[in-house]
């Protein structure tokens, strides 16, 4: 049974040769498929919550990293490569679906180094997420069996030096893209150009791949994940609380270290699942690919894309959707992201009332040549008085020009009133008996 599966592994979707671009199988699987119904209404919704979500946990994991446990700091970190595969995969079908365009592919084929380090970047993420996994498993199972080990070997320190080691591995096996991989002409796009090497392609590469995301961490999981779950089963209850009064002594938060050992739990039997699953379904197509499983083409169609869209789907929500587990399972957590969004809601307060008083500060000039003038107050009266004690009232158009006169606004105290009669009427020696002062109402009191 021919057909275009059996023309290399695939590369995360990248074609290998030249007859792969955009060339339908018998199977049809050049076509679009029927699950374009779930990768326009679902992924949308699963990548809003995997970036919402991924961005909120990792500051708040990186917090509580600090004072509880190391290996909350892997928690802040798989959180990390968990949204940039969200990004590229979720996203990257949902605007395929949408726009009709591979994003990926366009930047790939942008140039010959990007085409390298997209490849090579994509996959160092891929491989090192999974372990991850696996160094929480671990801290987690040494919490569990030995917890008076725990503030020795579970440190931030160590933690440093395990990430570097994954990483150095994960780079040396990764490596290879950046001389099997390239766009040597820009009209034909990134491939594989590595055409001495077919077995390397066909067979060595597909087995390390899978056995560094895939095979190494489901078992090394799955036997810490055992190991923790007999013991949390069979321990004493009065074991674990001497226990606990004993780590006491080591930990400030340890009420803290014991939900994030729960959480980690729950995340490690999550990832067996997911993996057991999609390594099932690796070994069947394996089969199917190298023609030692015989199906209908329709069927296997059919099965593979009922069995993807299933497998993809679940993967997505255990990427976006751990911050519902670790608020349902940590007090810490649910405490630091109140504090969180009580300091940023109070900061776009503080911003929007800064720009509401720089908006009635800075008025448009042209607004302000032809807005009307303020009329004045109603009860603002100008007061005329000579020098013979007589008083009377005047409004401020029919004021003699040219005269000085004081406003009273109305309810002004009975100091600040004596202070105007005195500025308005003064000592009278010496002045033209001509001559006449305004002063407020108020400064004249009951003669009025």
């Amino acid at each position: 049974m021919e057909s275009s599966l059996d023309s290399g592994y695939d590369y995360d979707g990248i074609p290998v040769n030249s007859s792969d671009f955009g060339e339908e199988d018998s199977c049809g699987y050049g076509e679009a498929g029927d699950s374009q119904w779930l990768e326009l209404t679902v992924y949308p919704l699963l990548l809003l919550q995997g970036i919402v979500g991924n961005l909120m946990s990792i500051p708040v994991l990186v917090r509580i990293s600090r004072n509880s446990w190391s290996t909350v700091m892997y928690l802040a970190l798989l959180t990390g490569t968990d949204l940039i595969i969200l990004l590229i995969r979720c996203g990257g079908a949902w605007y395929d679906t949408l726009m009709m365009v591979k994003l990926s592919q366009q930047i790939m084929n942008s140039s010959d180094a990007v085409c390298k380090t997209y490849m090579f970047a994509f996959t160092l993420i891929k491989h090192v997420s999974p372990w991850l996994t696996v160094a929480i498993s671990v801290e987690m199972m040494i919490a569990t069996r030995w917890p008076w080990k725990t503030y020795v070997m579970c440190t931030a320190e160590r933690s440093r030096y395990v990430l570097m080691l994954i990483t150095i591995i994960i780079v040396c096996l990764d490596i290879n893209f950046f001389w099997t991989y390239g766009a040597p002409v820009l009209e034909m796009g990134c491939r594989y150009t590595e055409e001495f090497s077919e077995q390397f392609r066909e067979w060595i590469w597909p087995a390390l791949d899978n056995a560094v995301e895939l095979v190494l961490p489901l078992v090394t999981v799955s036997v810490c994940f055992f190991l923790t779950a007999t013991t949390m089963i069979r321990r004493p209850v009065a074991r674990e609380h001497d226990m606990g009064a004993e780590m006491e002594k080591y930990f400030f938060e340890l009420g803290t270290l014991r939900d994030f050992r729960t959480i980690c739990l729950v995340v490690c039997l999550v990832f067996i699942c997911l993996h057991t699953f999609q390594v099932i379904y690796h070994v069947i197509n394996f089969l199917y690919m190298k023609g030692y499983l015989h199906m209908d083409c329709a069927a296997y169609r059919s099965f593979d894309e009922t069995v993807l869209d299933i497998g993809t789907t679940l993967t997505y929500v255990f990427y976006g959707a751990k911050i519902y587990l670790y608020l349902a399972l940590s007090s810490a957590f649910r405490t630091r992201v109140r504090q969180g969004l009580s300091y940023l809601l109070a900061k776009l307060r503080a911003v929007s009332k800064y720009l509401c008083k720089c908006g009635t500060q800075w008025i448009p000039i042209s607004l302000q040549e032809t807005s009307p003038a303020p009329r004045p107050p109603a009860d603002l009266l100008l007061v005329r008085a000579d020098h013979s004690g007589e008083a009377s009232t005047i409004s401020a158009e029919n004021r003699p020009r040219g005269e000085p006169f004081h406003q009273s606004k109305g309810e002004g105290s009975a100091r600040a009133g004596a202070d105007l009669d005195g500025r308005a009427l003064g000592d009278t020696r010496g002045q033209s008996p001509d001559r006449h002062e305004v002063m407020p109402l108020q400064a004249i009191g009951t003669k009025v």
